[in-house]
């Protein structure tokens, strides 16, 4: 069933709807997007890094996120991504050499 959802992180407030959030890349049965439950309001406060949770909205959206590579940044991505259930988000960024610049990480078409 589609509802519109307000994801408020730290006061960044990102607007979607439950069919986006369901069909994402990578989700599985441990992802908390598949068994959340929406207030009345519809909207739901997240507690985690404001900066990280951009990459991991554009890959909810779109099946894609690009982020500067830097070790620090790979790891706090890769953390929120097992947070959120992300697992083949999380797995990519497991798995990346070490480079200077931006990297694109774009799901697996068939896991949309």
């Amino acid at each position: 069933m589609f509802h519109q959802v307000t994801l408020n992180v730290r006061g960044d407030k990102y607007y979607t709807n439950t069919t986006t959030l369901r069909r994402c890349p990578g989700v599985n049965d441990r992802s908390i997007f598949l068994g959340m439950r929406l207030p009345v309001s519809g909207e739901l406060f997240i507690d985690r890094d404001r900066e990280m949770f951009g990459c991991i909205f554009r890959y909810l959206q779109d099946g894609s996120t690009t982020i500067r590579y830097d070790e620090r940044r790979i790891a706090l991505l890769q953390q929120e991504a097992e947070y959120f259930g992300l697992h083949h988000l999380a797995g990519r960024l497991r798995t990346l050499q070490p480079f200077d610049g931006y990297l694109t990480i774009v799901a697996n078409r068939s896991s949309i």
